[in-house]
This record gives structure tokens, C-alpha cells and sequence, in this order.
């Protein structure tokens, strides 16, 4: 760089690559070596009091979260896997994370339809969009309507700590429908 005869400044331009990638942010440096003057190194008329500037690239990249819907038959016995997938528009170079909570939206005919979930943190992994959660629906043998249930978002992380200016959540209510897959046989003598 050369601070032209009668004046005082000169800039220095750093091509900076932009990204689509939720990251921390991040800081480099530009370092200034060997003064010269009219061409030379001359240190009675020209030094370097601070060699080192600092540049900082300012994140400006947030993920949205949101999770899928789920309709399964309950079965008859045993637990049925509802797995709901929780997506990230934009990859992370930190692990994104939400706590989850599956409730039981239904009557309690016949006991409970799931194991519910509270307080449980979802992980999408850095430099991946994607992880699941899974409900375990109770299997019955009771003829009902199709019985409802939701899985709810909240505290939307980012390497591990709240931050809404690097995560939010875009649809943070996955609906789970428990088709009923029991019928009754009416008979008359």
C-alpha cells in the first residue's frame, strides 16, 4: 500500500467471501511490515506505530426451525414410534438446539395415548439441517376418533445457549394425529 506524496491516508481493501452459514462471529487481521520511503527502508523517516489492524465479519446469517406434522395408526398393543422431523432452513457451524415437549391434546378414555415429554433438548448437529424427535403412542384396542396430540418448540439454541439473533423458530408446533385403527362388529341374533 502507498500513502501517495502529500497526503496522509491510504486504504486497503480485504475481499471478504459471503456465506448462507449461522456461525459465531469471526475476526482477522491485516499487518503492516517494512515501512519504506520514496521506494526504501528508511527508519529515520518513516515507522510503524501499529502494525495491526483488526477486522471483524459480523454474522448475519439466522437459522429458522421448524418441525413436521405426523398421522400414524395406534396399533393395538405396545407403542407406536411417531417420529417428527425438527429442520433448519440454513446449516450452522455450532449445533442449533430447541427443547421439546409432547403432550397428550386428548380425552383419557382407555388411559393415556403417549408417553408424554417435557424439558427434552433437540440437537441439529453443525453443518447438518436436521434431527428427530420421537413419541411413543400407547396401542389400544378402543374404536374412537382420531386423537390429537402436539409437539411444541421453544428456547431456541445456538452452541448450546439462547440466541434469537442466530436461531428462531419459524413453526414451532408439530401436530400428531393418532388415526384410530379399531372397528366394532355390530351382530344380531
Amino acid at each position: 500500500a502507498v500513502i501517495t506524496a502529500g497526503t496522509n491516508t491510504t486504504t486497503v481493501t480485504v475481499d471478504v467471501l459471503g456465506d448462507l452459514i449461522v456461525e459465531l462471529d469471526e475476526t482477522f487481521t491485516v499487518d503492516l511490515s517494512a515501512a519504506l520511503f520514496n521506494g526504501a527502508a528508511d527508519a529515520t523517516r518513516v515507522v510503524i506505530s501499529d502494525g495491526s489492524g483488526l477486522g471483524t465479519l459480523i454474522n448475519d446469517d439466522m437459522a429458522a426451525l421448524s418441525i413436521d406434522d405426523v398421522s400414524l395408526a395406534e396399533g393395538n398393543t405396545g407403542v407406536t414410534s411417531f417420529t417428527f422431523t425438527i429442520s433448519s432452513d440454513l446449516q450452522s457451524s455450532k449445533d442449533l438446539g430447541v427443547m421439546v415437549q409432547a403432550l397428550d391434546l386428548g380425552d383419557v378414555i382407555g388411559g393415556a395415548d403417549l408417553n408424554e415429554i417435557t424439558g427434552q433438548l433437540a440437537s441439529i448437529a453443525a453443518g447438518t439441517n436436521s434431527t428427530t424427535v420421537t413419541v411413543e403412542v400407547i396401542g389400544d384396542q378402543l374404536v374412537e376418533l382420531d386423537e390429537l396430540f402436539s409437539v411444541d418448540l421453544s428456547d431456541a439454541r445456538f452452541n448450546n445457549q439462547s440466541d434469537a439473533t442466530r436461531v428462531s423458530l419459524a413453526d414451532d408446533t408439530g401436530l400428531g394425529t393418532i388415526l384410530n385403527d379399531d372397528m366394532a362388529l355390530v351382530t344380531i341374533d
